[in-house]
């Protein structure tokens, strides 16, 4: 038998270099695991855990409701291998003395982990008998100790999908190559679903991908195979566990509290959960989750999942069209089989290279982004110079007149200024895409308000333009929704030109400068935020405990500008309501674009601010960034102005 060397550590079973009984990396392992037991109590097996002679239990590598995976040594063979674990969360726990795993004391949650058990053998049988090279290799199962347990096949080399694609440009994989790396892993898929079985935990973080000369994607941890009680025909409600799988690549009949609603999963589910990930792979941005989706709906707005293109307009529309095809809601909207979804995929590869090419006239992605623009091209002139100066004192609100003699859209001056931009890596509900960086914002102007229907439909009137859609919820003092980038650049050239002064859109960061006014917390109102402070949806909490933002309330649409309190710098609305449109362009990893307007011609994604009525408080956070192709309309989108100085 090849047991490991004295120089091999424990944790991982590779050479442990100087000093010390454990390699760091593998005493950071530890570090996790004693966090994890302190979460749920389980009492995760210890590094050196011998399963029999056959096994040794190294590091942990992942953990979840149903099991815990570790990286383990086969003996016999000297080599090292996955194993995972079945130990549901709270339906039974280990006697940290004897090891042996004892279900729960509760008998319907006994019941629910010995079945668990028994489907989890059985699957771990079937899975052994595929023998595709992109689905993980099942090599053993076996029970000990009162559970049970498989042993995959561990791939050297291999790293997670998800830490492969960040590595990327722009944290994206090229639409051709990532149709060709899951057109193998949905044949595979097609032989798990052809036994009867399903994945429902399918996620970047689920597919590892194997370095040249091989470049392959292998599908793995079937964890949540075992979660089905095939003799009632539902999945286990495990205690402490809304999901069966990971909220934002499940479908909605994977949702516990859904499934009365949307049905059992079934191989259907798994589409919904490949159709996530090639989202998150194509745009870098995570889908939102089926719940926030729903809610939205509830509240009388449209599905208000963005179709990819709006995050990668390079994208074809075929491949757009075969996303939100298997992204439906609804399992009988979605395609009846992954062989069906696999044949649209290689159509998408089999098209002509000028349908892959973002279009080049406004209105040609109406399909995607609301109805064809009727409007002339926008212009995009640059606006006019101010005449110099008049003597503006910082945080003073003045209006300029029109060329009629009117007042136009209340501004306030903002005082130059450094402050970090960003969130500190603490911050609850952070984004990566949120890297604190000190910035330096000279003397500008911005709108006390968002721009409102009132003020917009008077230049739509003068321009003989048509006026956006408000929904059926007013206009006047509303804020002004379902307005293109374009659209608000041509009321800031008609703007310009009516007041000879120089008005634009505001940079990413005079935004957020302006926003936080000398705050630092997550919100200008600090740790937490309420719905009598802003408008969002209320139906969800920030922090564990909730800090009070969970308050039920939910308004579904937006309400007149200044209906509460203004920041410290006498801005209303900058927390919720709608999101606003900046100049400029979306750098993901704040490489200076956030300091500057972008070119007048530009289609890449502009960044967007705020937050908006139907966001949870995560998402209306004062770091909180999005983007949004140029041509984009929702009525979530509007725009606050800014003036140079």
């Amino acid at each position: 038998m090849a047991e490991p060397s004295t120089v091999e550590c424990p944790g991982c079973f590779q050479d442990k270099g100087s000093g010390g009984a454990i390699c760091p990396e593998c005493a950071a392992s530890q570090k996790k695991r004693a966090e994890n037991e302190r979460e749920d109590k389980r009492e995760v097996l210890r590094i050196g855990t011998r399963l029999g002679n056959r096994y040794l239990i190294g590091k942990m590598l992942g953990g979840g409701g149903f099991g815990i995976t570790y990286l383990g040594f086969q003996v016999e063979l000297g080599r090292r291998v996955a194993i995972k674990e079945y130990l549901p969360i709270r339906c039974a726990k280990r006697d940290p003395k004897s090891g042996q795993v004892i279900p729960s004391e509760d008998e319907s949650y006994a019941d629910i982990f010995q079945r668990g058990a028994k489907a989890f053998l059985d699957e771990a049988r079937i899975l052994g008998s595929l023998d595709h090279p992109n689905v993980v290799d099942v090599i053993d199962r076996f029970e000990r100790d009162g559970t049970a347990y498989l042993v995959m096949k561990y791939y050297e080399g291999s790293v997670e999908l998800r830490d492969y694609c960040a590595h990327q440009h722009g944290g994206k994989l090229p639409w051709r190559r990532t149709i060709k790396l899951f057109l193998p892993v949905l044949a595979g898929l097609k032989k798990v679903h052809d036994k009867g079985l399903m994945h429902r935990d399918i996620k970047p973080g689920n597919l590892l991908h194997l370095p040249d000369p091989e470049d392959k994607l292998i599908l793995i941890d079937f964890g949540l195979a075992r979660a089905v009680d095939r003799e009632r025909g539902h999945s286990f409600a495990i205690p402490g566990v809304e999901v069966v799988g990971t909220a934002r690549y499940a479908a909605p009949e994977q949702w516990l509290k859904l499934q009365p609603i949307y049905g059992k999963p079934s191989s259907k589910s798994d589409i919904y959960g490949v159709a996530a990930t090639l989202y998150h792979l194509l745009t870098s941005e995570r889908p939102m989750t089926a719940e926030e989706r729903l809610l939205a709906k509830a509240g009388g707005r449209e599905d208000p999942l963005p179709p990819a293109r709006r995050f990668t307009p390079g994208l074809p529309a075929k491949l757009d069209d075969a996303l939100q095809k298997a992204l439906e809601l609804q399992q009988e909207n979605r395609f009846e089989s992954v062989a069906e979804f696999a044949r649209e995929l290689r159509a998408v590869l089999q098209q002509a290279l000028p349908q892959e090419l973002p279009p080049k006239k406004p209105g040609m992605w109406g399909r995607f982004f609301g109805k064809p623009s009727r409007l002339p091209k926008p212009t995009l002139e640059k606006p006019v110079q101010p005449p110099p100066p008049a003597v503006l004192k910082p945080l003073q609100v003045f209006r300029d007149r029109l060329k009629d003699g009117s007042e136009g859209p209340v501004m306030i001056v903002i005082p130059r200024g450094t402050f970090l931009m960003g969130s500190p890596e603490g911050e609850r509900g952070r984004s990566e895409n949120e890297r604190q960086h000190t910035v330096t914002v000279g003397d500008f102007a911005i709108g006390q308000y968002t721009v409102t229907f009132a003020e917009y439909d008077r230049f739509c009137d003068a321009t003989k333009r048509r006026k956006p859609n408000d929904r059926g919820w007013g206009r006047e003092t509303r804020p002004v929704i379902n307005v293109s980038w374009h659209d608000a650049w041509e009321y800031v050239v008609w703007l310009c030109e009516e007041t000879g002064c120089g008005y634009r859109l505001p940079t990413e960061a005079e935004w957020e400068y302006a926003a936080r006014a000398g705050t630092t917390g997550p919100f200008w109102t600090g740790h937490c935020v309420n719905t009598d402070q802003a408008n969002y949806a209320g139906h969800r909490g920030y922090g564990k405990p909730d800090c009070g933002a969970e308050t039920g309330v939910y308004r579904q649409k937006t309400l007149l500008v200044g209906s509460f309190k203004p920041n410290p710098w006498g801005l209303y609305d900058t927390i919720g309501n709608v999101w606003e449109w900046t100049c400029s362009t979306y750098d993901e990893r704040y490489g200076g674009a956030e300091q500057k307007c972008s070119d007048k011609d530009t289609s890449a994604p502009l960044a967007v601010r705020g937050g908006a009525w139907f966001n949870f408080p995560a998402w209306v956070r004062s770091a909180l960034r999005l983007r949004s192709a140029p041509t984009s309309r929702f009525s979530d989108l509007g725009f606050r102005l800014a003036r140079s100085l």
